[in-house]
């Protein structure tokens, strides 16, 4: 019933914001083409203003391209290509009355589509990954946002959806996802507390049912090589995982 900057939970919004522009420069947003012929572009939103940006990766420097210019997105967050070549976009909304939402983006005449939406004010979308035509969603950390990787069934060529794809493994919020070649599932698995954030890695089989841990939380104890403070965006290169 209040909005975003108002709600007692965030009673320092200056703080709040500042740590958030930090944190996302880890967190938000980047996303590579899936096609050849995009692969030298480089994708980015602005959780702060809601645009869509190019960079030219020959020349990220120069080559700076608005796609979609501020306030056409409320907090936008992950990017994924699919199969069909449009972009999508989670969209946060603004944690009250605009509704969360999945954007479809086609950068053919960048015209901008609502592809699915959260009515219900479940989910609030982070880290986009696809799985042949479905989409699985992360949840956002600064929203407070808990529980399973969400799939929307069928969000390529069919009506999506939705539904829990991990099972077990109790998850926070879940900022960073990415499949391995054998479709096994890494969950950056985060727990955002302002000013701090905790939390490992888990890793899912290719039906959804949790496996364990791969990276440790920074404070449950160990090796310091084996922790992290507050995962979010994972990347998979061949064997290694980022």
């Amino acid at each position: 019933s209040c909005r975003f900057f108002d709600c007692p939970r965030f009673p320092d919004r200056r703080r709040f914001l500042a740590h958030l522009i930090a944190s996302l420069a880890a967190f938000l947003v980047v996303a590579a083409a899936s096609s050849v012929s995009r692969a030298e572009f480089v994708y980015a939103t602005s959780f702060a203003t809601g645009a869509l940006v190019r960079f030219d990766s020959a020349d990220p420097v120069n080559t700076l391209t608005t796609i979609l210019p501020a306030g056409t997105l409320a907090s936008p967050t992950g990017l994924t290509f699919g199969s069909d070549g449009h972009l999508y976009v989670g969209v946060t909304g603004d944690f009250a009355t605009v509704a969360p939402t999945i954007a479809r983006v086609d950068l053919s005449d960048n015209s901008v589509t609502t592809a699915y939406t959260f009515a219900t004010f479940d989910v609030f979308p982070a880290a986009l990954v696809f799985r042949g035509n479905d989409l699985l969603v992360g949840r956002n950390p600064f929203a407070g946002n808990t529980g399973p990787i969400v799939q929307l069934a069928n969000m390529i060529g069919g009506s999506p959806s939705q539904g829990d794809y991990t099972t077990g493994g109790a998850l926070a919020s879940s900022p960073g996802l990415a499949f391995s070649g054998n479709g096994t599932l890494y969950v950056a698995d985060q727990t955002y507390a302002d000013p701090t954030a905790s939390g490992p890695v888990k890793r899912f089989d290719a039906a959804g049912n949790y496996i364990g841990e791969v990276i440790a939380d920074g404070a449950s104890g160990g090796p310091p090589a084996w922790q992290l403070s507050g995962p979010t965006g994972l990347a998979i290169a061949g064997n290694t995982l980022y």
